[in-house]
């Protein structure tokens, strides 16, 4: 990917309506291939009649045996519900399984060539939609003056100071901007993947001096010219008002210089205290990991990716939760924290592999212990249902050398950083929350040659 956002991805607000279709349409279609790697095909779209149309961010799987192909399967994201995946095969719908091969090899599709049991049948596996199945793109921001505030877990809610209060403000030290064209490739993680962050914003990071974890910040072109003003470790510019002034004190872009450095030094001394139990016990709890108003906007990405339909529900394996191998936002914070896990294991590693589920009731964890890729193992629940100090799903661990597996209860936010290939772990079945939605990290010693995935 070129390290120029929009030399791939057109600006999505642009005063051209043609190119702001197209452009959220190449949002969408690379939304669906985050949960697949396969080849995206972008059907035209075309009136069937009064009321469906073709889905334009359809995604087609050819199905190879040899030399042949006896089917294909088709990945239609609908708004309001899961993903549909259906496998249509050359033996048991010959002319559907036909009239999806071609037009997926021609990149248009004439609905006037359709049967009613034909059309009825595109219909049923989400490649013809309603107006109101359409999805809709969705973009990750957290913009410094308008954050999510009411997706804040309660646990997580803090008593925020005033600005007025402080006398001794300074820029945060740890402040880069990254400007329109938001995080970089390398930021983004080694896999090659699309670029949510909302293109029309510009963007910042600051590391939050509680946890020390990295903080990925937007503002709009409103405010551009004050917190372009901003320089790291310097006094706040009088061009900033001070509206904006509270609001960048509110989300740690400004500081009070003696009291941040309070709690660096008090955050570096819990990462020794971390590191040391997570070598000793071969696991460790990382309470409050992430920075509130970043878990906030997180939940808010991962909340709306699901409603409109991106995520499938459900397989053989794993029939309860929804499920996505390949998220641009996992992988960013996944490369963003390896600096912290390297810390903690007393080494440097490097990421391997990430993903995102969110479960349902019946869903379990059988006891296993992790591959190669998983030397280091961070669990990191992000969202719950309904709200709660605590989950009442316990991840069950047993490090090398324990007679029984210990229950580990954690809240929204807290991670779970453990030796994956020795610690053994499972969950019992779900039964009292709605949903638990995670990340699950994975790094490496960085000297492994291995695959990362």
């Amino acid at each position: 990917m070129s390290a120029s956002r929009f030399s791939e991805q057109p600006s999505y607000f642009t005063n051209c309506e043609k190119a702001q279709a197209a452009d959220a349409r190449k949002l969408l279609r690379s939304q669906v291939a985050a949960t697949d790697r396969s080849v995206v095909y972008n059907f035209d779209m075309q009136t069937a009649h009064s009321s469906l149309s073709v889905n334009p961010y359809l995604l087609i799987k050819l199905v190879r045996d040899g030399g042949s192909i006896p089917a294909v399967t088709v990945r239609a994201p609908v708004k309001g519900e899961s993903m549909r995946v259906t496998k249509i095969t050359r033996a048991a719908e010959p002319e559907i399984f036909t009239t999806l091969l071609i037009h997926s090899q021609t990149n248009t599709l004439s609905l006037a060539n359709f049967t009613p049991e034909e059309t009825a049948r595109l219909a049923q596996i989400g490649v013809l939609l309603r107006p109101e199945e359409v999805s809709s793109p969705v973009w990750f921001l957290c913009d410094v003056n308008d954050p999510p505030l009411d997706l804040v877990p309660p646990r997580a809610r803090q008593t925020m100071g005033s600005v007025l209060e402080v006398s001794d403000l300074v820029v945060n030290p740890t402040l880069q901007h990254l400007g329109a064209e938001g995080p970089t490739p390398a930021m983004r993680g080694h896999v090659e993947l699309s670029n949510v962050f909302h293109p029309d914003r510009f963007w910042i990071t600051i590391d939050n001096p509680v946890t020390g974890t990295p903080c990925l910040y937007s503002y709009s072109e409103e405010i551009a010219e004050e917190v372009n003003a901003l320089q790291p470790g310097r006094p706040i510019p009088k061009i900033v008002s001070p509206k904006n002034r509270e609001w960048l004190f509110k989300v740690g872009v400004i500081e009070s210089a003696s009291e941040a450095a309070r709690l660096r030094d008090r955050c570096r001394r819990e990462r020794v205290t971390a590191g040391n139990t997570l070598r000793h016990d071969r696991y460790v709890i990382l309470p409050h990991m992430l920075a509130p108003l970043q878990l906030a906007a997180i939940r808010r990405y991962y909340r709306a990716v699901i409603a409109e339909g991106f995520l499938p529900f459900g397989d053989e394996e794993w029939p309860n939760r929804y499920f996505s191998g390949r998220d641009p936002i996992a992988y960013f914070y996944h490369e963003q924290l390896t600096g912290l896990i390297s810390e903690l294991a007393g080494e440097r590693v490097k990421a391997s592999f990430c993903f995102f589920a969110s479960y349902y009731p019946g869903s379990t964890l059988p006891a296993h212990r992790d591959r190669e890729q998983c030397e280091w193992a961070l669990s990191l629940p992000i969202d719950q249902s309904p709200e709660a100090e605590t989950s009442s799903w316990p991840l069950y661990l047993q490090p090398p050398g324990s007679d029984r597996a210990t229950p580990v209860f954690t809240g929204v936010g807290d991670g779970t950083l453990y030796y994956g290939r020795e610690v053994g772990h499972h969950r019992a079945a779900l039964t009292t929350e709605k949903y638990c939605s995670f990340w699950f990290m994975f790094y490496v010693p960085e000297s492994f040659a291995g695959s990362l995935d």
